[in-house]
């Protein structure tokens, strides 16, 4: 039983409920537990199969149906550039894991203001009442607060700087938690499907059934992923670490993707949205220019 797994695991969890979720025809019912107000799901070990080669070895069958590739014949001469910028076919041993529900910011600290000394943050507390009655951006940026318009709420957070990643884990990562590697973080965010994106093979996953409304994906385990294709979360690598999930923003539309891959309302780069998406730039930025993209989604390992 999985309330069993609480004695091993770091102080603070407490097993809260066994919950069913649901993403793209797959259903699994797993574990969920809190620690310090924050959810964890119960993530099964597996051998699954990453990465992509080509359209045929990702093709699935839908009711004795094959599903083909999304790209116009004109485009086909992309797939030699995707297996450049995807990561390649391998069948790792992944072991059984707790996983954050909700990546949370790497950069930024969210905040009540309420809670806020008036005098300390008297400025932001002007522009905040400024913001909330505006009708313009989403988004507002200082160095060190910002404001961002969600769910009809303005969530509000404060800079958390670290010069680099030795000094940002050794404070947020406490005794037995770490960050996934690029093969369990494709594990966690595609559950194993074999399509480019693990909702099918459109770079759209707004048809994909997430298991609760979200502005994001919902993966099979239950994690939320979100909605925006830069955003990145920290993986684990053997030079320290990298990132997934997204792809450095030029206000074009992205590194190495076509117009099939492109939204016509605001030519995000989608491509990114894949799990198996490796962003060919991400060396051109250091820790600091990333830390307003990058998240991180701790897991205890079983």
């Amino acid at each position: 039983m999985l309330q069993d797994l609480q004695g091993s695991l770091p102080d603070g969890f407490v097993f809260r409920e066994m919950q069913t979720f649901e993403a793209a025809g797959q259903t699994t019912e797993t574990g969920v537990f809190l620690y310090k107000g924050s959810e964890f799901a119960f993530v099964p070990g597996d051998r699954p199969t990453l990465g992509w080669a080509d359209w045929a070895g990702t093709d699935e069958t839908e009711g004795g149906s094959s599903v083909s590739s999304p790209i116009p014949a004109e485009f086909k001469g992309e797939e030699d550039r995707l297996r450049h910028i995807l990561s390649p076919v391998r069948s790792p041993e992944i072991g059984p894991m707790l996983a954050e529900r909700h990546a949370r910011y790497v950069g930024w600290t969210v905040v009540q203001p309420e809670l806020l000394d008036r005098k300390r943050h008297a400025r932001m507390l002007k522009q905040l009442e400024v913001f909330r009655a505006g009708e313009g951006p989403n988004r507002y940026y200082e160095r060190s607060y910002r404001f961002e318009r969600k769910n009809g709420e303005v969530e509000v957070c404060l800079s958390q700087e670290s010069e680099d990643f030795e000094e940002w884990s050794d404070s947020a990562l406490e005794k037995g938690f770490d960050l996934p590697t690029e093969d369990e973080w494709e594990y966690l965010y595609a559950g194993g499907r074999r399509t480019i994106f693990p909702w099918g093979e459109n770079p759209s996953f707004e048809e994909a059934a997430p298991s609760e409304p979200t502005a994001g994906w919902s993966s099979v385990f239950g994690l939320l992923f979100p909605a925006d294709a830069v955003e990145k979360e920290l993986v684990r690598t053997d030079s320290q670490w990298s990132g997934k999930g997204g792809e450095e923003w030029t206000g074009k539309a992205g590194h190495g993707n076509r117009e099939w891959l492109e939204s016509t309302d605001d030519a995000w780069p989608l491509l990114s949205r894949s799990a198996f998406y490796r962003d060919p730039y991400e060396d051109e930025q250091e820790w600091g220019e990333w830390l307003d993209q990058l998240h991180v989604r701790r897991i205890v390992r079983l």
